[in-house]
């Protein structure tokens, strides 16, 4: 079952295991919530800006030249 190797071995592997999945996550929390720290408020100023355009008089002429 083990392929000859001792069961420690395997124990110490799936130990390696869990410990590297546990800082995966703990990584990908730390990146999300820094991430939603410094890009968190871009939602809320674009609605501040979409009011604002709504307010600016429509251009009717482009210049396409």
């Amino acid at each position: 079952m083990f392929m000859g190797y001792p069961t420690s071995q395997w124990i110490n592997v799936g130990l390696y295991m869990v410990f590297m999945l546990a800082l995966f996550i703990g990584i990908s929390f730390v990146s999300v919530k820094l991430n939603n720290i410094f890009f968190g408020d871009v939602e809320k100023n674009n609605k501040i800006n979409k009011v604002n355009n709504k307010n600016k008089k429509k251009q009717v002429f482009f210049d396409v030249a």
